[in-house]
């Protein structure tokens, strides 16, 4: 599902999980992918910044970068 929204504006988690990729990805762009507790994994894709990096752990609603523009 792809969400818009606002350039700049703060992404929050999903759910709790770990950041198991944080960076560039092909045509993503600037992308976090978070493996959540259930297994899930939700992509956010598309920022302009990020502010955790692979490895971390995230709470649910934690800000996890910023929205970029596509």
């Amino acid at each position: 599902m792809d969400l818009r929204a606002a350039y700049g504006r703060e992404i929050g988690a999903a759910g709790s999980g770990q950041v198991v990729f944080a960076g560039e990805q092909g045509g993503y762009g600037l992308t976090v992918l978070i493996e959540h507790d259930s297994g899930v994994r939700t992509r956010y894709a598309h920022l302009s910044s990020t502010t955790v990096a692979e490895g971390d752990s995230v709470d649910a609603r934690q800000t996890i970068g910023r929205a970029g523009q596509s």
